[in-house]
């Protein structure tokens, strides 16, 4: 079944319309409310991510963005400016009041830089003074967001792991956790074999914090599911979207025994996702309760429907022969598929939901371009019956018969109709 260019159509739709919505308020607006002192360096960072992120998956579909070059040029400059002045604030979601800098927004910039640097070099815009100009400036960021997130993490012989800032205060706390940890770890990675137009750290540096990072988010699993804190007690499943998302992309890093280990949770995931129905719906509990654990694993997060797809997609790379990618797997696949796309207003093109948040529409993206690159070859499993089953229902449906009727009609023939 072919998907790939129909979904990357619906992808560059999407990005139309948030560039249109930039460009026509001179913001990235949503349903949120910010205060005019806020910089929104997290909110403009993650509404550029997705259009980089299309260019770097698919550097011919999306060879030049569907937004202007000046807008983009203006808004990477803001963020530059930002930093410089600010540091990596994670505005306009900061999770405490005081002024400090984030692991996830010096990650969130470190990959953003990159994929800057990327755009610019293999589009004319490389012979632009004003972007070659600003690559420069790009190069210091992305320095700048590594050495920091470098200096911000912990470290002992439980592996290297991050907190929300590097304020001792929330460290004594214990709130290092899987979030900030992969969030960390996957901007390390971007790094790794980066040499164009620049490069960011030592590769084997790099890579060692990475396996180490990786070692601890594997000491949080329990029952094959990804606890997110130190203490193993948050059982959240997006704890596992994180983790997994890690761990699949560093697959390559981790001894046999690791992977082992990877491959378990992926298929617990799989199955996790796969209970039915009723887990399609906000803020529902999944009725999944782990042994000893009488809490069932909650799920807040409307994000989650573009992770769920882009963790599948990694698994399925991956693990292609595994026992796990069967036709129940494909059938999750779609039915998530399905479902996200099912939640695009039909109007805004947009995920809105009753409220349009662009942290949303860009998680939906990311997973929509993870199933146009890994997602789309869907496998059934089926007996000859059950095709015969479905080719009957298929031909009983009102819309099929009539384009049966419409072809029939084309090529000159008659339908006559039985009466009794």
């Amino acid at each position: 079944m072919k998907k790939g260019k129909g979904v990357l159509s619906l992808i560059k739709e999407s990005l139309e319309r948030l560039a249109a919505i930039r460009e026509d308020t001179g913001g990235w607006l949503d349903s949120e409310v910010e205060e005019e002192d806020q910089s929104c360096l997290f909110k403009i960072m993650e509404s550029l991510e997705p259009f980089f992120l299309a260019n770097r998956m698919f550097p011919t579909d999306f060879a030049r963005l569907p937004i202007k070059d000046e807008i983009l040029l203006d808004d990477i400059n803001q963020v530059v400016r930002i930093i410089e002045s600010d540091g990596f604030s994670a505005s306009p979601y900061l999770y405490v009041r005081e002024e400090v800098e984030f692991v996830d927004a010096a990650a969130l910039a470190l990959r953003l830089m990159i994929m800057v640097g990327e755009y610019v070099e293999k589009t004319v815009l490389k012979n632009d003074p004003s972007w070659s100009g600003l690559l420069e400036k790009v190069s210091s960021v992305a320095t700048r967001a590594y050495d920091f997130i470098l200096k911000s993490g912990l470290r002992d012989k439980t592996g290297q792991r991050w907190a929300g800032t590097t304020e001792k205060v929330i460290r004594k706390t214990n709130y290092c956790n899987v979030y900030f940890t992969c969030q960390a770890a996957e901007a390390l990675l971007f790094c790794m074999g980066q040499k164009v137009p620049f490069s960011v750290g030592d590769d084997e540096k790099t890579r060692n914090v990475i396996q180490n990072s990786c070692s601890w988010v594997l000491a949080r699993v329990k029952e094959n599911t990804v606890f997110g804190d130190e203490r193993r007690t948050k059982g959240e499943i997006n704890y596992s979207f994180y983790g997994l998302n890690l761990l699949l992309d560093c697959l390559g890093y981790l001894e046999e025994t690791q992977k082992a280990a990877v491959l378990k949770v992926f298929a617990r995931f799989v199955e996790q996702v796969g209970q039915g129905e009723e887990f399609l719906t906000w803020l529902n509990y999944i009725d999944v309760p782990l042994k000893g654990y009488p809490k069932p694993i909650f799920y807040d997060d409307r994000s989650g429907y573009g992770n769920i797809i882009t963790v599948f997609c990694k698994g399925k790379d991956v693990f292609p022969e595994h026992a796990v990618i069967d036709g129940r797997f494909f059938e999750i696949l779609n039915l998530w598929h399905r479902y996200l796309v099912n939640q695009r207003d039909s109007e805004t093109l947009l995920w809105e939901q009753g409220n349009f948040l662009i942290c949303y529409t860009a998680r939906a993206i990311e997973g929509l371009l993870y199933f146009a690159k890994h997602g789309e070859a869907i496998k059934y499993e089926l007996s000859e019956q059950e095709v015969l089953k479905a080719l009957k229902g298929t031909l009983e449906s009102p819309q099929i018969q009539q384009i049966f009727l419409s072809e029939i009609a084309k090529i000159g023939g008659a339908v006559r109709e039985e009466t009794k």
